[in-house]
């Protein structure tokens, strides 16, 4: 009965962790960059849907920011832009190409998104 008992704890836990350390749903960026806390970013919201479509966007003002496609590796994420009219990267990411490929994992259940030394930390919304 010990057994069966720990392996329902088990399946529970590992259900619950694989359910928010997942690409697809609605992430809120925190306030700043782990690197520059003078550069703020709570502005931004993160879909991704299961696809892989992504949509990042100023929540404060309701501007788009970036559109597009994913494609996702074991510690990378490809990012197809589209609607480059309206391509409008976050601020540490202003040199960011509308095809590029950035450096992501998961700590705490939070998203993190790498680049070019900068990381944008995303909360997944419930």
């Amino acid at each position: 009965m010990k057994k069966i008992k720990l392996l329902i704890l088990c399946l529970l836990l590992t259900a619950c962790s694989s359910s928010h350390d997942t690409l697809p749903g609605t992430w809120k960026c925190q306030d700043s960059p782990l690197e520059n806390k003078d550069i703020y970013t709570a502005y931004l919201k993160l879909e991704i849907d299961k696809d892989l479509s992504f949509s990042m966007y100023d929540v404060e003002a309701g501007n788009p920011s970036m559109t597009g496609k994913m494609t996702q590796n074991k510690k990378t994420i490809t990012l197809k832009c589209d609607h480059l009219e309206d391509f409008d990267p976050p601020a540490s990411w202003e040199s960011i190409k509308p095809n590029t490929t950035i450096n992501y994992y998961f700590k705490n259940h939070k998203l993190y998104l790498e680049y070019d030394h900068s990381t944008l930390v995303f909360v997944k919304s419930k």
